[in-house]
């Protein structure tokens, strides 16, 4: 099934390492690195518009 993961470099909830271990142990899953510090995506903060856009890219494969 085709996955999409996504994880924050500075991410103050989970370890960066965690999202990346998450996507290897899924054979052909996508992973995303993006910027910031927040668990959860804010209106406010930029990397949620990159996160958006990946999702949208992610939806038309």
């Amino acid at each position: 099934m085709p996955t999409l993961v996504m994880h924050k470099r500075e991410d103050q909830v989970q370890p960066f390492e965690a999202g990346r271990e998450l996507a290897v142990g899924i054979p052909g899953s996508q992973f995303v690195a993006l910027q910031g510090q927040n668990h959860f995506p804010l209106e406010q903060d930029p990397a949620t518009e990159r996160m958006l856009e990946e999702i949208k890219l992610f939806l038309k494969k």
